[in-house]
């Protein structure tokens, strides 16, 4: 019994005609690569049979795409007064929109 040969990014990249860097972005969901780009990866994806080594992308990972939001507020109030809640909705739709994540922490 021989060792099954197994894709990756190269091959992916090679595939697409895109670069190992715009292969590994599109398969982490990074919001600057293109929908059609990202839809190209992961069809070559599939078909390559490629599939993510968990491990190696935890140690490779230099960006969490999060933003945490902090909130110490004497006033006793916090996320429930008007003001705070409709700017941090706000703030949470645009980077939402642009594939960010947000945490909210409030005392």
């Amino acid at each position: 019994m021989g060792v099954e040969s197994l894709a990756t990014i190269d091959d992916i990249a090679k595939t697409c005609e895109l670069s190992s860097e715009t292969v590994a972005r599109a398969l982490t969901g990074a919001p600057d690569i293109s929908f059609e780009n990202r839809d190209r990866v992961q069809r070559a994806a599939e078909m390559l049979g490629y599939f993510t080594d968990s491990k190696a992308a935890t140690e490779n990972r230099t960006r969490s795409w999060t933003i945490c939001v902090l909130c110490h507020d004497k006033s006793e109030w916090g996320v429930h007064h008007y003001l705070f809640s409709s700017i941090i909705e706000s703030f949470r739709s645009v980077v939402e929109r642009r594939g960010y994540d947000i945490v909210l922490l409030s005392d």
